[in-house]
């Protein structure tokens, strides 16, 4: 660490009349602190020399509204705040009653010493309001930790908010599971982990139905960091409630706020982390915070649901394989029972199996596999009063319990009396585990985890923990306790192997990433309307993606009609086409199955959802590749558009309803209803083909694509190469007879080249792919040649190896491995066997 002041480094400032101290600069990890004293002001800069904090110095207080105590919108300051709380069905509503806010005016007791920068805030009378240390304990990250110098009386909480300038051309990423937005600059972003809601209000103003209709930013997994366009990404790392006005309250100021008695010794730390680029931000955030897993295969596999009974799942497995649909996976929640209210199906909350629907658990499983098919189950941590488990769950001390002692109760969604598993106690969470195990030993491959969010904040917790910190790491908790089952060596029974096994959530915190296999979005409305419904998959999978949340799918088309309508037609097809090019495609009945739109409602849905489950099957060469380089890197699969083109500001504002399938492919699904076109964004810095064919376009526009109801946009950058099995694989389940798997196709592909830069893409199996001199080609070429020798037109059926060839786009059936030639350009195909079959179709400008 360079220090410019000389001795042991360390001031004071007595008195107010005292001259002040002169500035202080030091280097801590590459970051360079400046603090000058008085008026109080501190300033950042990166190791690459980017000014990514300027702040602490009070400016006039700018009222933005009525309140007579508006926050500071630039400072430091600190106050002490008693909260009420009203809380139903998981969702929270906060009102404060706060002291005024303590601003720091100047800075005493300066040490830097021992790799770090420590003062004593002083308000305007000279007294401390905090202590405050800057240090880095990570390469290329600085936490700045603000204690509160005396903790808050009994009943309150010590908040603390610091403020930087904000640069009027920056943009901000980040928060999560968002549904509203995608680009937060001029939102004020509350962080805490709650119900979503049934659609979503424009505000996160009180509501007398807080419980029912979601605040504009109220989510399942809400992160507390956002990635600044400026070269830094934001962490508030600790749990409790966090407030970030992203330019909000002032177009110059960014402030950031939360309760310090929730943080780490009642210390509110704010994370400064080195970020260049949005990828710079992915990388640092998930080498501190847990890189994803690499799921099984199956989790690449197309997965339906099937309810109603065993007759009924073994009918749609029938239904499946007889009209040739991939599907590895059926997934089905009420094998603990069920029954309909009105037009919704209800499920039991019985956590063991329907003897009545599901009389034979262990063969149903069984008959599944033989078909291809994985057996998917439901579970969640609340155990309703009327359970034939209440009373066990009860006297073993497993239940969450108010203050004296008593069993916590609260009404749950189905409005039943219920309470919840205290995962805080090794005990509860071992018996939890056993339930799970339980499910498994019948053979079934995983489960739905669902919920995590309800938490009550006035509960007594096994461990002694506060609530309101355990209540955004109770997901983590929920996590743990499915990892110990699904990772488990002693299930016994039917049980498959603990690699092929697999859950997937919805709920989840900081440190969350690295136990999740699959990840979806909760419980989105059966519509196409923003508040809730189909546009909102695509913001809340790019917000979660900074935090390395990678293997990611939604309900499709929705689940939740109480208010809204049913799943329409057109809904299903738009989803259905989105949920192809996700990296998990799995269908939902919805809440009211019997009037849902489904795939076998008709005869084009079918035929509809096999084409699309079709692709979805033949991108898995591609969707384990970018899911080994998410564990590797950080960098998920699917990205905002600003991830991988961080230069072009466009891109930054328009990752709403547009997403990167790694680094090649551009989604962008059609979301209003009844469009038949929509506008694109495509890129700059990159030449983009159509991908159902057609003429290159340059990025740095917008472009029309026409989208009939069949047909989602979609885009190939140029100098990219996209893996795909042979279409005819079914099931990822291996060792299936009467079914293609993936182990029948062997090494035989499908490439499709969009020529242009240099590119190599390898398989995770090693099997490799190069692009060379492609970037001046056009097609039809005049030389083509597989191997050094000549290729002929190919005859119907084609007889491998041949080409066809048309303006702008060439198609070769080879046997590999070795080098396609057209013209200047070659396409190498190296590993695999010598009979391996290739189709490599290749676009470029005509001729």
């Amino acid at each position: 660490m360079a220090l410019a002041c000389t001795g042991a480094c360390t001031m004071s400032c007595a008195s107010r009349s005292t001259p002040a101290p002169p500035p202080i600069d030091a280097t801590l990890s590459g970051f360079a602190v400046h603090l000058e004293p008085a008026p109080l002001r501190l300033a950042i800069t990166t190791p690459s020399g980017r000014l990514v904090f300027d702040g602490l110095a009070p400016a006039d207080v700018v009222p933005t509204s009525d309140d007579p105590d508006p926050p500071p919108l630039t400072g430091l300051a600190v106050r002490d705040v008693t909260t009420s709380v009203e809380s139903l069905f998981g969702s929270f509503q906060f009102t404060d009653d706060g002291d005024a806010w303590r601003v720091a005016r100047s800075a005493s007791s300066i040490a830097a010493d021992g790799g770090s920068v420590r003062f004593d805030a002083l308000d305007g009378g000279g007294a401390p309001i905090a202590r405050v240390a800057i240090a880095s304990d990570r390469a290329g990250e600085l936490a700045i930790t603000v204690t509160p110098t005396a903790p808050p009386p009994a009943g309150a909480r010590a908040w603390v908010s610091i403020a930087s300038k904000c640069a009027s051309d920056d943009r901000f990423l980040g928060f999560g599971d968002q549904e509203r937005d995608a680009e937060h600059r001029g939102f004020t972003v509350p962080i805490f982990t709650s119900e979503p809601g049934i659609g979503k209000r424009d505000d996160d103003a009180p509501s007398p139905v807080y419980f029912i209709v979601g605040t504009r930013h109220a989510s399942s997994f809400p992160l507390p960091l956002f990635v600044a366009k400026s070269g830094f990404a934001g962490v508030v790392d600790a749990p409790g409630r966090s407030l970030f006005s992203m330019c909000s309250e002032r177009a110059d100021v960014l402030r950031v706020s939360a309760d310090a008695t929730s943080g780490p010794g009642g210390a509110f730390v704010y994370r400064i982390l080195d970020a260049p680029t949005p990828k710079d931000a992915a990388k640092a955030i998930t080498a501190h915070w847990g890189r994803p897993r690499v799921p099984p295969r199956l989790a690449f596999g197309v997965w339906n649901d099937a309810i109603f009974g065993a007759d009924h799942v073994r009918a749609f497995a029938k239904y499946l394989r007889d009209n040739d649909v991939p599907s590895s996976a059926i997934w089905t929640e009420d094998f603990r029972g069920g029954a309909f209210s009105g037009d919704n199906y209800r499920l039991s909350e019985e956590w063991g199996f329907d003897p009545t629907l599901y009389p034979d658990p262990t063969g149903l499983a069984a008959d599944l596999r033989a078909a291809g098919l994985a057996w998917l189950l439901y579970y969640n941590t609340f155990v309703e009063t009327d359970v034939s488990f209440f009373a066990e769950a009860e006297q073993g001390g497993y239940l969450i319990e108010h203050a004296d002692g008593s069993t916590y109760t609260f009404e749950n969604a189905k409005q039943k009396p219920a309470s919840m598993v205290d995962l805080t106690s090794a005990k509860a969470r071992a018996w939890m585990t056993g339930w799970l195990k339980q499910g498994l030993a019948v053979g079934a491959a995983g489960f739905m985890g669902d919920y995590g969010e309800w938490l009550p904040l006035d509960a007594k917790l096994a461990d002694g923990s506060d609530p309101w910190v355990t209540h955004d790491l109770y997901p983590q908790l929920w996590q743990q306790a499915q990892r110990a089952a699904l990772d488990a060596d002693d299930v016994g029974g039917a049980a498959i192997p603990k690699e092929q096994r697999l859950s997937f959530v919805r709920s989840g915190w900081l440190g969350s990433t690295p136990l999740i296999d699959v990840f979806w979005p909760g419980d989105q409305r059966t519509d196409m309307e923003p508040d809730d419904g189909f546009p909102t998959i695509i913001p809340q999978a790019v917000g979660l993606s900074f935090a390395g949340v990678s293997t990611y799918g939604s309900d499709i088309a929705g689940y939740q009609s109480a208010t809204n309508e049913y799943t329409s037609k057109e809904t299903f097809f738009r989803w259905t086409e989105l949920g192809a090019w996700s990296p998990v495609m799995r269908t939902h009945h919805g809440t009211a199955p019997l009037k849902e739109w489904h795939l076998d409602s008709d005869a084009d849905s079918l035929a509809h959802w096999r084409r699309y489950a079709i692709l979805h099957q033949q991108l898995l060469p591609t969707w384990e590749r970018l899911a080994q380089q998410a564990h590797d890197t950080g960098v998920t699969i699917w990205r905002h558009l600003a991830t991988d083109f961080p230069d072009d500001p466009a891109a930054w504002v328009n990752g709403y309803d547009e997403v990167m399938v790694g680094e090649a492919i551009l989604v962008a699904p059609v979301i209003e209803k009844g469009a038949t076109s929509r506008s694109v964004y495509l890129p700059a810095g990159a030449r983009w083909y159509p991908f159902a064919g057609g003429t290159p376009i340059d990025g740095g526009q917008s472009v029309i694509a026409g989208a009939d109801l069949s047909t989602i946009p979609v885009w190939l950058r140029a100098g990219s190469i996209t893996t795909l099995l042979p279409d005819r694989v079914r099931t990822v389940i291996p060792s299936v007879s009467g079914v293609t798997t993936v182990e029948d196709v062997g090494d035989d592909r499908a490439l499709l080249v969009a020529a242009g830069p240099d590119a190599t893409t390898t398989e995770t199996s090693g099997l490799a792919y190069t692009l060379s001199g492609a970037t001046s080609l056009s097609l039809p070429a005049i030389d083509a040649r597989w191997n050094g020798a000549p290729l002929a037109a190919c005859a119907t059926p084609a007889v491998a190896p041949c080409i066809d060839q048309t303006p702008g786009q060439a198609t070769a059936s080879l046997t590999g491995p070795g080098t396609l030639a057209l013209d200047g350009a070659t396409i190498e195909v190296d590993g695999g066997a010598a009979t391996r079959a290739l189709s490599i179709e290749v676009r470029a400008p005509a001729r």
